[in-house]
């Protein structure tokens, strides 16, 4: 037998918001959002650098972002790796969703691995200068033994990735074409 659980909203800051649930507790509610595994030709994948909101360091992330109002999950995909590389993908694969906080977070990620990338800039909202490192993936594991790659969705991102690659995950692909 499940309980009803209420549901009361606490506070909003542009893109999250606080609400209450199970026992009062407190979660946030964050729109959907992608991660992209851009990869080049030469198996390295373009990751970025940006300023972390709460800190101000820099970490190595993957390109990404929300998925605006009326875009589909691919779509916001490719504005986000056109606003934060400069290249668009004329295949995107569809490798999972995932809530990154499951217990504390109501937040869909799509993760996509991208490829036949081709130049593509559109402006970005950010107010820096977003850095691109290109790291290969099938060495990527001593950034996370370093403390450089922290995070986990992008950890994973970069594991199903290579799991596509190497033909132990199947998905279906979308491509940039009418």
């Amino acid at each position: 037998m499940s309980e009803t659980i209420d549901h009361h909203f606490v506070a909003r800051h542009k893109w999250m918001e606080l609400w209450t649930g199970y026992n009062d507790q407190p979660y946030l509610r964050v729109p959907a959002g992608v991660y992209i595994v851009p990869m080049n030709y030469a198996g390295e994948v373009m990751m970025i650098r940006e300023p972390a909101i709460h800190s101000g360091e820099w970490v190595l992330e993957l390109p990404g972002g929300k998925i605006d109002e009326g875009e589909s999950p691919s779509q916001a995909a490719n504005r986000e790796l056109q606003e934060e590389i400069g290249y668009k993908a004329e295949v995107l694969f569809p490798l999972a969703v995932l809530n990154p906080l499951t217990r504390h977070a109501r937040w869909d990620l799509h993760l996509f691995l991208a490829r036949n990338l081709m130049p593509s800039r559109m402006m970005g909202d950010e107010i820096y200068q977003i850095e691109i490192e290109r790291v290969p993936l099938e060495t990527f594991e001593p950034l996370i033994a370093s403390g450089r790659l922290q995070d986990s969705s992008v950890i994973a991102a970069l594991y199903m990735a290579r799991q596509f690659i190497s033909g132990k995950l199947v998905v279906n692909p979308l491509t940039d074409k009418p």
